[in-house]
């Protein structure tokens, strides 16, 4: 018993030595994944919006300078989630990821954000002076990741506004040709104007009016027979004015290209000095505006009877962030460019292996959208798809309504990971289904419900299937008319505002083929392919079943009857009487293949088999004795004559099975017809000797 005791109390020991590192490793915090660092991402590009007087907290006036981040669609929200783990921001422990600060040129920090929640918050940014006091000459934006200890720094901008209204100058004030003013940090030159007639003058003037002629507020300068030139404190990529136009010809010069012209309306649309004319309005005797784009290094405009207000000098138009793509895949399994222009598709129906060209769709269907990993951001946060029939009018389109989720992980120690799922839409917005693109990993905590000790994560793999972007059922409740269908992929910001794809925000990529390791190769899609803003690819769906049906066979035009047999004289020639067979393998459009045999007891009678013909085919199956094949009239109905050789073989009398299927080839994208649109016969008859 002694030794007993010592045993039983030397495993208890061991025990206790292994319970110890394996509570200790049960107690251990997850393992914290890897911070999600973006690459690539641009330096901020920001301007000055305007300005604002108010009274501070402490009763003293200031003036509030407003920026915006031009290019802030570039950064994901993710940058921005609230980051509990990271130091605190005064007393908010829950402050943002990332930090903003805005500086002067020499390095003073003037103010910072350090609770901004997602990327659209970089419109929204200031910083304030005493009133009266001048503001530095350039100010930056910083934004610092502080989860990654990354840096983004902007060029420092002038602080002078970017918008000349003309408030400095003094009433009634006039200046003639040869004189010069400034207003707003810029500076404008009065030049000599040229007539219509191509003759100079130096006779006229600028005053400065209040009349609200131009179309804007407060005060604005008459033109009167002069050229005002503009010189800009920066290189715009956009310049914009009000306008009132109240007689005589107009001049305009940009970057040293000189035009006379009667109204504004005449250049709009035009090219002058590599920059693109927009106008509203300008036939005459009306207000409107003028819109350049393109970099601006000199300006100049004048009239006879003109008034200007609200010239505005912006920073260019951002440029399309690389990665900044959305790509509509395909359907199903079939991609896009295996999509005809017709909305049908050719492929190998791996149930039968036959080959199905010019198959329409059908059934359940999904659809499949491609984005950049910078998507989702404020500015690309939802889509939308519709459809609509071809000969439903061009405005009649109808949303996808069906739900779309993907799955995530969740985990927390010694606990099998589960994997629940997020749904992406549809959500109304403003009367319309939008679906949100997937969000980024670092916003599914706040997205979704999480325990103490536990952690979310987007799955390593596409094990779990989530590759759809929409559904559509074709078929039940929906029974969608048979034809060819508009499908339409649009984009919002995350107000629910539509943006289009072009410079500034995004661009339509399209699969074009894949090589033979599996590249996928893309192109931007073509302009034709683009509607509204909107991408859009025609789809032909046709869920219609097919019908096989085998009409009684026939010997010198006796029919086998009810049961089955047909007698011939074995004393008549081996052509005659002959067997004529009938078949009717239709389908609505001819959207279909059949399969047709005659089986002797357990042998397939070769000259009477066809194998996957078309069923609009005009002829199918191999030529017989009387020189024909199984003959179509084009609507899957076929007949032939036998000799009775053909059919017996080497036997006097046999019994016989004619079997028909008919093969809907409408698929739902992945290689593979919809069995249930399938149809099939059989005829038995045994032909025998009277």
């Amino acid at each position: 018993m002694k030794h007993k005791s010592a045993f039983a109390v030397t495993l208890c020991i061991i025990a206790l030595l292994w319970s110890v590192p394996l509570a200790q490793a049960q107690r251990q915090p997850p393992r914290p994944r890897r911070p999600l660092c973006p690459a690539g991402l641009p330096a901020p590009e920001i301007e000055i919006t305007g300005t604002e007087d108010y009274v501070g907290s402490d009763g003293h006036p200031y003036t509030r300078y407003k920026m915006a981040v031009t290019n802030r669609a570039a950064y994901p929200d993710y940058l921005f989630a609230a980051a509990p783990d990271l130091p605190a921001c005064g007393s908010n422990p829950n402050s943002s990821r990332t930090w903003v600060d805005i500086e002067d040129g020499g390095g003073t920090r003037l103010y910072g954000f350090c609770a901004l929640s997602r990327a659209a918050d970089l419109a929204d940014l200031w910083f304030a002076e005493p009133k009266g006091t001048k503001p530095p000459k350039c100010v930056s934006v910083i934004l610092n990741d502080r989860r990654c200890k990354k840096l983004y720094k902007s060029k420092c901008v002038s602080t002078r506004g970017p918008c000349i209204d003309f408030e400095g100058l003094p009433l009634g004030t006039t200046y003639p040709v040869g004189s010069a003013f400034t207003d707003s940090g810029a500076t404008m030159s009065v030049k000599p104007f040229q007539w219509s007639n191509g003759n100079w003058t130096s006779s006229g003037h600028v005053r400065v009016s209040n009349g609200g002629l131009a179309g804007a507020a407060g005060q604005e300068i008459t033109v009167n027979n002069v050229n005002v030139a503009f010189s800009l404190p920066v290189v715009p990529g956009v310049l914009s004015l009000n306008f009132g136009e109240y007689g005589g010809n107009l001049n305009i010069e940009v970057n040293g290209d000189f035009r006379n012209f009667l109204n504004f309306a005449d250049i709009h649309g035009a090219t002058i000095g590599g920059t693109h004319v927009a106008v509203t309005n300008g036939l005459g005797n009306d207000k409107g505006t003028l819109t350049l784009t393109g970099e601006v290094h000199s300006f100049a405009v004048g009239g006879q009877e003109l008034v200007i207000d609200h010239l505005c000098a912006k920073s260019k138009p951002p440029v399309v962030v690389q990665g900044s793509w959305i790509m509509p895949f395909g359907v199903g399994g079939t991609r896009l460019d295996g999509i005809k222009p017709t909305g049908f598709t050719d492929y190998t129906d791996g149930l039968s292996g036959f080959a199905m060209i010019n198959a329409p769709f059908g059934g359940h269907l999904g659809f499949r959208l491609g984005a950049a990993n910078i998507i989702p951001t404020a500015n690309l946060y939802y889509y939308r798809i519709q459809y609509r029939h071809e000969l439903e009018a061009p405005a009649t389109w109808h949303d996808f309504d069906e739900t779309v989720t993907v799955h995530y992980q969740k985990e927390r120690p010694a606990i099998p990971p589960t994997f629940p799922t997020l749904v992406l839409g549809p959500k109304d917005v403003g009367g319309k289904n939008l679906y949100r693109f997937r969000p980024h990993e670092a916003e599914l905590p706040s997205l979704v419900p999480v325990a103490p000790g536990e952690t979310v994560s987007w799955p390593a793999s596409g094990f779990l299937g989530d590759i759809y972007a929409g559904y559509l059922s074709t078929a039940a409740p929906l029974n969608l008319t048979p034809g060819r269908y508009v499908i339409r992929m649009t984009i919002y910001d995350s107000a629910g505002v539509q943006v289009s794809p072009g410079a500034g925000t995004f661009q339509f990529v399209v699969p074009t083929g894949a090589l033979a390791d599996g590249t996928i190769t893309t192109a931007f899609a073509a302009p034709a392919s683009i509607s509204a803003g909107g991408f859009e690819f025609n789809l032909h769906i046709d869920n219609r079943p097919t019908t096989a049906l085998i009409d009684e066979p026939k010997i010198g035009g006796v029919g086998a009857g009810p049961c089955g047999f047909l007698r011939y004289d074995p004393a008549a020639p081996p052509l005659t009487p002959p067997v004529d067979v009938a078949f009717h393998a239709t389908h609505p459009d001819g959207r279909a293949v059949f399969t047709f045999k005659i089986v002797r007891a357990h042998t397939t009678v070769g000259p009477a088999t066809i194998s996957g013909a078309e069923v609009s085919a005009p002829a199918a199956g191999a030529v017989g004795v009387y020189g024909t094949a199984y003959v179509g009239d084009g609507n899957g109905n076929f007949s032939r004559t036998f000799s009775r050789g053909e059919l017996l073989g080497p036997c006097l009398e046999a019994a016989f099975s004619q079997n028909l299927y008919v093969y809907a080839k409408a698929t739902t994208g992945w290689s593979q017809r919809i069995t249930s649109l399938d149809s099939s016969d059989v005829f038995a008859f045994a032909l025998t000797p009277e």
